[in-house]
């Protein structure tokens, strides 16, 4: 598949989605949390596709664009998703740190120590329409046949292999 095809399934997939309102961009909209209202800032209010290359370097000087989606809200996370992952196929040199940040939080998340976060993290993963799967499929699979060895392998297998499973069950 051309890196073309998965950006343009991407775009096709998420071009119907809705922002979330400025509450629930981010998991902790009480303003106590400084990085969550960080990002409420930097995208709130922003379609999904205005959100492009220069934007995200621009936050990722300003803060941690890596740990952005870390902060969002399930809703504000299935909403910006396609902007990190256009901007991971279009900045493939650049993308680095936020490429697996991003790749890691599309593998399910187990931590039996701490069940409220695995609760949440898992939480941001269901709530994507047969459509959104496919193209996140495409992205991982696409990912995964022109990664230089930069991404962890194996968590490019656990996000792959859990967003394939919705075509199987």
């Amino acid at each position: 598949m051309r890196k073309e095809e998965v950006v343009e399934h991407i775009r096709s997939a998420f071009g119907g989605s809705r922002c979330p309102p400025p509450g629930r961009i981010v998991y902790d909209s009480s303003g106590s949390h400084a990085e969550a209202q960080q990002v409420a800032r930097h995208f709130g209010g922003r379609d999904w596709g205005d959100v492009d290359s220069k934007s995200i370097l621009a936050y990722d000087d300003a803060a941690d664009a890596s740990a952005a989606l870390s902060f969002m809200s399930p809703e504000g996370f299935r909403y910006y998703l396609p902007a990190f992952l256009l901007f991971i196929l279009e900045q493939e040199e650049k993308a680095g740190l936020i490429a697996a940040s991003t790749i890691s939080k599309l593998a399910p998340w187990s931590d039996p120590d701490d069940e409220q976060m695995t609760r949440f993290c898992n939480e941001r993963l269901v709530q994507f329409s047969d459509m959104e799967r496919q193209a996140i499929v495409q992205f991982l699979q696409y990912t995964r046949e022109h990664d230089t060895g930069s991404l962890s392998g194996e968590e490019l297998d656990r996000a792959l292999q859990y967003w394939k499973s919705f075509r199987q069950g």
